[in-house]
C-alpha cells in the first residue's frame, strides 16, 4: 500500500499547481496568525512533488496533505516563523512520505485582523485599527495621523511589554519593533518631556519630540525621521541661536531646522533645462548628464555656478560639485559645428575677394 502511495506522490501528475501570481516574503521574525494564505511545498531531491495553498485555520493548525484525496492530519503552525514551521511541517511528512527531505512555506497573504489602541491615540479611531501581520509597532505608532503629540515613544507597551521606540530608530533595534499580532492591546502614554522643532517637514507648525537623557540636535533630527537630509541642512538654530549637531539640548528646548533647495537648477544650453535631484557625490557634468546633455550650441568652456543667496556667478570646471541649491549656466558659442560646415565655404570665398582686392598688386 505505502509504496504505491510514494509512487503515486513522485508522479508529476499528481503534483497540484497552484497558480500563485506572487508571494509576500516576510522577515526572519514573523509570526504566522490564524487567517494567514500559505503555498506549501514539499521536495523530495529537489523535485517537487506535493504542493497546495492553505489557509491557517482559527485553531492556528494547517492541513497535511499527502494524496488527492485525503488529509489525514492537521499541523499547528501559530506563532511559529516560517523557518520553524516548516521544519515541524517536514517531521509530520515524513510520517507518510519518507523520501520527503524539504518543505518550503510561502506566505501568500497574510492574516487581516484588529488591534487594539489604548492612551495618547487619536480619538477618532475608536481605539482600535485594522492591519495585518506584516505590520510593525513602528508602522502605527509613528504615524502622525494615528498618535497624538506628547507621545511617549521610549515606553510603548504590547500586551503589557514595554518597548523602546527610539532604539529602533536611532540604532535599527529591531527587538524593539515587533510585528504586531491578532488583537494585541497597544498602550501609549502622554509626556511633557518633549522638544519644540519646526521646518519645511512641519508645515509651519511646531512638532512636538520626547526628550531623552544626553539628547542632542542630531538625535531630534533622528527621531525626527530627517536624519537623511543632513547634506541638506543649512542652519540650525536653538532657542533662536545658531547651534551644530553635537549641541546638547534639553526639556522645553526649541529647534528651526533650515533645509536648503534638495535640487540642483541646470539652465543655458541642455537639451531639458530644469531641476535635477541633488547628491553630494555628484559632478557638474553628472547634472548635464541628468538635463540629457549639451545642446548643439553649447560652449563647454563656459561653465558657470551660482550659489544660493548669491549675485555673482564663478566659472567652473565638469568636475567641480555644486551643492544643493545651486544654479548651473552652460554658456552658448558664437557658432555650432552646423555653422561652420555652412558658412565655410562663403567665409573662404569672401576672403579671397577682398584680398584679390585690396591687396593683390
Amino acid at each position: 500500500m505505502f509504496p504505491l502511495l510514494l509512487l503515486s506522490l513522485l508522479d508529476s501528475s499528481y503534483a497540484r499547481k497552484p497558480e500563485v501570481k506572487s508571494v509576500f516574503v516576510p522577515p526572519p521574525d514573523y509570526r504566522i496568525n490564524p487567517g494567514d494564505r500559505l503555498l506549501i511545498t514539499a521536495y523530495s531531491r529537489r523535485v517537487s512533488v506535493i504542493q497546495y495553498e492553505a489557509f491557517v485555520d482559527n485553531s492556528g493548525a494547517v492541513p497535511l496533505e499527502v494524496s488527492p484525496v485525503s488529509r489525514p492530519a492537521s499541523v499547528r503552525v501559530e506563532g511559529l516563523t516560517i523557518d520553524s514551521a516548516q521544519k515541524v511541517l517536514l517531521g509530520r511528512f515524513r510520517k507518510f512520505v519518507p523520501a520527503l527531505n524539504f518543505v518550503s512555506i510561502q506566505l501568500i497573504s497574510p492574516a487581516k485582523f484588529y488591534v487594539m489602541l489604548r492612551g495618547n491615540f487619536d480619538p477618532a479611531l475608536n481605539g482600535y485599527m485594522r492591519t495585518n501581520g506584516l505590520t510593525r509597532l513602528s508602522d502605527v505608532v509613528l504615524d502622525e495621523k494615528v498618535a497624538l503629540p506628547y507621545s511617549a515613544l521610549s515606553r510603548v507597551r504590547i500586551n503589557g511589554d514595554t518597548f523602546n521606540l527610539w532604539k529602533f530608530v536611532k540604532e535599527g533595534d529591531l527587538t524593539q519593533n515587533p510585528l504586531l499580532g491578532a488583537y494585541d492591546t497597544i498602550f501609549l502614554e502622554r509626556t511633557d518631556s518633549v522638544i519644540y522643532a519646526v521646518g519645511d517637514f512641519s508645515d509651519g507648525n511646531y512638532w512636538t519630540v520626547e526628550w531623552s537623557e544626553g539628547d542632542r540636535v542630531y538625535d531630534i533630527l533622528l527621531k525626527l525621521r530627517q536624519a537623511r537630509r543632513i547634506y541638506v541642512l543649512r542652519n540650525v538654530l536653538l532657542n533662536g541661536r545658531k547651534a551644530s549637531l553635537e549641541t546638547p539640548v534639553n526639556v522645553g528646548d526649541t529647534l528651526s531646522f533650515d533645509f536648503a533647495i534638495p535640487f540642483v537648477i541646470v539652465l543655458g544650453e541642455v537639451v531639458r533645462p530644469g531641476g535635477v535631484q541633488f547628491a553630494p557625490h555628484k559632478t557638474v557634468q553628472d547634472y548635464i548628464i541628468e538635463a540629457y546633455g549639451f545642446t548643439e550650441r553649447a560652449n563647454r568652456w563656459n561653465i558657470r555656478v551660482k550659489h544660493p543667496g548669491s549675485t555673482k556667478m564663478q566659472r567652473v570646471s565638469l568636475d567641480y560639485r555644486p551643492g544643493p541649491g545651486d544654479v548651473i549656466l552652460v554658456g552658448s558659442s558664437l557658432l555650432t559645428m552646423r555653422d561652420i560646415v555652412f558658412l565655410g565655404p562663403s567665409i573662404v570665398s569672401a576672403a579671397v575677394l577682398i584680398y584679390t582686392t585690396f591687396f593683390r598688386k
